[in-house]
């Protein structure tokens, strides 16, 4: 008797086994029910995040963003014209800084009962002294600083043998120190105003990418010092959201500083690459959405978070593919023939997309 009843719960558990492994029976009903929760509950949370995203306000605020005369950091300073708010850009070029003001304020006029407030100041970060008149003349113009975008930077690209101490310090002294320079300088009005900073850091400040050594360096450093203040100032009232951006389409390949041979090609098509970059529209609107909800962190781009999350889970697996990928570059014989051969599958997807559709501006 007891042998028959074996024979039966066994007999059972094997129909049940196998109708999960087909979809149906108990098991896969409430797997699919989890899922569905599952689903709904990330849905929910988007939704209930845009919404309270909108209804923060920062209209009226003042923001200063550095290097705001052009890329993310012009496209940061229109959305947050966008937003009311009263801006201020601050770069080295006067004409390139003549040229985004006037383009912000025709922008504003468009948009509002008539034109923004908007200042253009020359500034070098790397002078301590010239960001305190910065934040000083920022102040008097407008009466108060709510708001800190710390964008300013340069990107050098180059093999370890192309790179010298020079340009360690240089990278350094604009991606990390411009960024501590400005944050110190304004810190007793943003402690005042119990005001946000936001820090652009990169991808390439938590994982080091090959023939980007002293980028990866200070950013590394501005992503550290920017954790670390968060935890500091969040008993002022003052908030720091760090942001991580992977690539973007900014049109950084025509401002880098090549110095090997042959990097110029494989940044150039790595920056425009669909799927490998990010708008850079899109990444200034979720930059403003993270400052006005007062975020912790934003990292930017699908490839950027798989990056930074692979890194995490198995730093052991990152190192050696970042390695053979520092293989294909120029200097080797694979490299050569690897861009070469990108170069022009690239070129002809660009000729068919002008092609199909004519007029339209790159990003």
């Amino acid at each position: 008797m007891s042998s028959t009843s074996s024979l039966s719960n066994l007999s059972n558990l094997s129909r049940l086994t196998n109708a999960s492994r087909r979809g149906r029976g108990p098991a896969a009903g409430a797997q699919r029910m989890l899922t569905m929760l599952a689903g709904a509950a990330v849905a929910t949370w988007w939704v209930m995040r845009r919404v309270r995203t909108r209804r923060i306000s920062i209209a009226g605020q003042v923001a200063l963003v550095t290097g705001g005369s052009r890329g993310l950091g012009f496209l940061v300073a229109r959305d947050l014209v966008r937003e009311g708010c009263r801006v201020a850009i601050c770069a080295r070029d006067p004409a390139e800084l003549d040229r985004a003001r006037a383009s912000l304020i025709a922008d504003g006029d468009a948009r509002a009962d008539g034109p923004p407030d908007v200042i253009a100041l020359t500034c070098d970060v790397t002078d301590a002294g010239a960001v305190a008149r910065l934040i000083g003349d920022v102040v008097a113009h407008f009466g108060k600083l709510d708001i800190l975008v710390n964008n300013a930077g340069i990107i050098q690209v180059g093999s370890l043998d192309s790179l010298t101490l020079a340009d360690f310090h240089q990278t350094m002294a604009v991606n990390f120190w411009g960024t501590v320079h400005t944050t110190l300088a304004a810190l007793s009005e943003l402690r005042r105003r119990r005001g946000r900073i936001v820090n652009v850091t990169s991808i390439g400040g938590r994982v080091a990418v090959p023939r980007l050594l002293p980028y990866d360096c200070a950013k590394f450093a501005a992503y550290g010092f920017s954790e670390g203040l968060r935890a500091e100032l969040a008993r002022d009232g003052v908030s720091v959201t760090t942001v991580v951006p992977g690539l973007m389409r900014t049109g950084s390949a025509s401002f880098a500083t090549f110095k090997t041979r042959g990097d110029e090609r494989w940044f150039s098509i790595a920056a425009r690459t669909p799927g490998l970059t990010m708008q850079a529209r899109r990444a200034a609107r979720q930059i403003v959405a993270a400052l006005k909800r007062r975020d912790a962190r934003a990292v930017l781009g699908t490839p950027a978070k798989l990056l930074r999350l692979a890194n995490d889970l198995v730093p052991g697996l990152t190192a050696p593919a970042l390695s053979a990928a520092h293989r294909l570059l120029p200097g080797a014989a694979r490299g050569r023939r690897f861009w070469r051969a990108a170069a022009g599958s690239n070129a002809a997807a660009g000729s068919n997309v002008a092609k199909a559709s004519p007029g339209r501006a790159s990003a």
